[in-house]
């Protein structure tokens, strides 16, 4: 990944500024390793800030679009299932109307268990800076 990286940031630092306002300086399904989970497909674009004089370089990270919308499921308040896919009901080990009202951190990896067990039964007004939830 270093390399890759490496390699990403040099074709940045000679591309013209149309590149950027294109996209062109992208890679698509990049795998990133997780601590809690298993590697991720990921889509990297890095984008110029600063001035002509000084380019700044922002890596901007998101999981790839290729990510099933067949899995999906909305939870409540509480963290209660209120709707599944079929899909992703089965990957868990059920069907949808078994895992309807099942609390979601029951499905969830240590530590996001405990994590978002506490969050969601005590939801705080103020977001923690190392929060998943601070953007």
């Amino acid at each position: 990944m270093y390399d890759f990286a490496c390699r990403l940031l040099d074709h940045a630092m000679t591309a013209p500024d149309e590149d950027f306002q294109a996209g062109r300086i992208s890679a698509e399904r990049v795998m990133i390793t997780h601590k809690y989970a298993d590697p991720q497909a990921m889509d990297i674009t890095i984008d110029m800030e600063g001035t002509s004089d000084s380019r700044l370089f922002v890596a901007i990270i998101r999981r790839h679009a290729s990510s099933s919308s067949e899995h999906l499921m909305v939870t409540d308040h509480k963290g209660r299932i209120m709707y599944i896919t079929s899909k992703l009901a089965a990957i868990l080990g059920g069907t949808a109307q078994s895992l309807q009202q099942q609390e979601i951190n029951k499905y969830m990896a240590q530590p996001f268990m405990q994590l978002h067990g506490k969050w969601i039964k005590d939801p705080s007004t103020k977001i923690p800076t190392y929060s998943c939830r601070a953007g």
